[in-house]
């Protein structure tokens, strides 16, 4: 480990210290540095951390980004908290064509325009991994509705680019556009997309 050009040895000799996996349509290597709060806390700090990890002659190199550091810094603070923040709802509280926020009692919902609904591919990768999962986005339709502002509520998981095709596919979407008091409006909105296989038999 080298954190700002100062080299660290860790050993990954223990029982479960390092491990590879894999996962959707990626292999995640998992490297476990139990009881080094001090070492993590210097991690989120530092401009330069490279990770060198392997097994005999096989090694690999990751460069830490600012999302990893960031990751790093709200792992520590959760970990120096006294209480914990309330977990993130689940999936089921997003409904596909919801209108968010407090007034949307009071809004006559965006409705999809049939013809302009392209399916979202389904990426060759996971195809051929059989995997399936859920995306739901968060996305605003304008007053002449179209949709804009498309971003991941809550992902499918496992690098297979299941993410990247609902967005691909419900920016080409087009609605008309929700009302309130008989006037188009911009709302916020939710769009769920479930990928499924059908299973040979």
């Amino acid at each position: 480990l080298e954190v700002d050009g100062e080299n660290q040895d860790l050993p990954l000799d223990g029982e479960g210290a390092y491990a590879t996996n894999i996962k959707g349509c990626r292999a995640e290597t998992t490297i476990t540095i139990g009881g080094r709060d001090d070492l993590v806390r210097r991690m989120v700090r530092a401009r330069d951390v490279r990770i060198s990890f392997g097994k005999g002659r096989s090694f690999s190199t990751y460069r830490l980004n600012g999302a990893d550091r960031a990751n790093f810094g709200r792992i520590v603070s959760l970990s120096e908290a006294k209480t914990l923040p309330p977990a993130r709802p689940d999936d089921e509280e997003y409904r596909d064509g919801e209108v968010l926020g407090p007034d949307a009692g009071d809004i006559e919902n965006p409705e999809l325009v049939p013809a302009t609904r392209i399916k979202p591919k389904y990426p060759r990768e996971a195809v051929r991994r059989n995997v399936m999962g859920r995306v739901t986005l968060a996305a605003t339709i304008d007053t002449s509705g179209a949709v804009t502002d498309l971003k991941v509520l809550r992902a499918a998981g496992g690098d297979c680019g299941l993410e990247e095709s609902a967005i691909a596919a419900v920016g080409q979407w087009r609605y008309k556009p929700a009302r309130k008091d008989g006037r188009p409006i911009e709302v916020p909105f939710t769009v769920v997309i479930d990928y499924m296989l059908q299973r040979r038999r």
